[in-house]
């Protein structure tokens, strides 16, 4: 049995125990979190942030009936790599709905097929000036939380995309994690916090101070990931951008000059409990968020 890493593993679900009871499903080998609803003793579930990985994805629709007895419905984000096509997640699921396309590279061409001559042009003028390479976890805390904090100043960042120390040591535990860091005149001026999970390397969170924004040190970065996992991976997974699904944003075109495909995730969504889900839905104003009862929350930045 192939020992899971990254979003796939437990671990990383205990990351965001602040927001919910990390719940293991047996048959599927994924990890949930369970989410008290306020003002009532119903619970609901969904899977962490970016994607939803497990092990066997032919027992997730059996691990959701069992799941009805903790929780009224459930929401995840599956795996473009791995999980089944639209068709047979909609057999899973009550609602499946294209969510987010994800920028990707195909780590099996030549760099400079796909990648702009300017960005290679700058990233290497950039790579002259700054020292990027991978370093220890243990030793990156104030780094991150010192770069986090000025970065929400420029972007924001919410939910699951701001860690707390606590949830930062937590996220460093996690196996097959790496922290790469761009050093320039012997500070960090940015970083990339993700995953080598398999074949598929997910540069999860990013975080820059002015210096890094001025010096390019994302784009530098992101060609230094390229160069260094070609061998050592098939995929890398950019994500895909905040806001509105799929719009044409300054994020967007960013990450299409390091892409050379794209993969479409899926919201997908089960009421377990329809009377339950029904009686909190009521109350709320029509939209088409799910669950209904929790619509706007991400965006207000809290669990």
């Amino acid at each position: 049995m192939i020992t899971p890493e990254g979003f796939a593993h437990p671990a990383y679900a205990a990351v965001f125990r602040d927001w919910g009871e990390p719940y293991a499903l047996a048959r599927s080998g994924g990890s949930v979190l369970l989410r008290n609803i306020l003002h009532t003793d119903y619970r609901d579930a969904m899977g962490c942030h970016p994607l939803f990985c497990c092990r066997d994805w032919s027992g997730l629709g059996d691990d959701l009936d069992d799941l009805a007895a903790h929780a009224i419905s459930a929401v995840m984000v599956p795996d473009p790599f791995d999980a089944p096509d639209e068709e047979r997640l909609r057999r899973i699921f009550t609602r499946v709905t294209p969510f987010k396309t994800h920028y990707v590279t195909d780590l099996a061409p030549p760099i400079e097929s796909y990648v702009p001559r300017r960005r290679l042009a700058s990233a290497s003028r950039a790579m002259e000036g700054m020292q990027i390479g991978f370093v220890d976890a243990p030793h990156v805390l104030a780094d991150w939380l010192r770069l986090q904090e000025g970065d929400a100043a420029r972007r924001l960042r919410t939910g699951f995309n701001t860690l707390t120390e606590a949830m930062l040591e937590r996220f460093l535990s996690v196996p097959g994690v790496f922290v790469l860091a761009a050093r320039y005149l012997g500070k960090t001026v940015g970083m990339h916090l993700g995953f080598h999970q398999g074949d598929i390397v997910y540069p999860h969170l990013g975080a820059f101070d002015d210096a890094g924004y001025r010096l390019g040190a994302s784009a530098a970065m992101q060609i230094f990931e390229i160069r260094h996992f070609t061998g050592k991976a098939r995929f890398i997974d950019w994500g895909g951008v905040p806001g509105a699904a799929n719009a044409e944003t300054g994020l967007s075109r960013f990450k299409q000059d390091f892409s050379n495909m794209r993969r479409m995730t899926y919201l997908c969504a089960k009421i377990l409990n329809p009377q339950a889900y029904d009686e909190l839905s009521r109350r709320c104003p029509p939209t088409a968020y799910f669950p209904a009862y929790r619509a706007g929350e991400m965006t207000g930045g809290g669990p």
